[in-house]
């Protein structure tokens, strides 16, 4: 992991999760809304929440049995917080990345879900933003939440 200036993205990031915690009972309520939102096609799935932020629900995903989610945010600050949170409960089935899809390309295996939850309005491209994720969840079975 390396460490870049503060961004807008950070900012307006830590004033929405910095104090805020991840706790078990959140993250099986999350879980559970997935597994009834999307049943047995999560079974296995490969997942990607685009803009994670504090990443409830990038951990939800695995607890709902996805194999592997690749969490992708634009603030470092919220990347942090997330591997850090996973580093130190021995979380696996999960790759976190900085980053962002309008200016920079992100390596990742086909995905079969696309989670794309409270983010779009701040997108300033948009149209951009889903064409890239679509590539990235090319199969024609690919689901995608927004």
């Amino acid at each position: 992991m390396y460490l870049v200036a503060p961004t807008a993205n950070d900012d307006y990031a830590n004033s929405m999760f910095r104090r805020e915690r991840l706790h078990d009972r959140w993250l099986d309520s999350c879980a559970a809304y997935l597994k009834q939102t999307f049943g047995d096609s999560l079974d296995g799935a490969r997942v990607i929440d685009y803009g994670c932020g504090r990443g409830n629900w990038a951990l939800a995903f695995l607890r709902a049995g996805a194999s592997h989610v690749l969490a992708i945010d634009a603030a470092i600050d919220n990347v942090s917080r997330l591997h850090d949170y996973c580093r130190e409960r021995d979380i696996v089935g999960i790759d976190i990345v900085h980053g962002n899809l309008l200016n920079q390309n992100i390596a990742a295996q086909p995905a079969d879900i696309v989670w794309l939850y409270g983010v779009l309005h701040h997108i300033s491209r948009p149209l951009a933003l889903l064409q890239a994720l679509r590539a990235m969840a090319p199969g024609k079975t690919a689901q995608f939440y927004i």
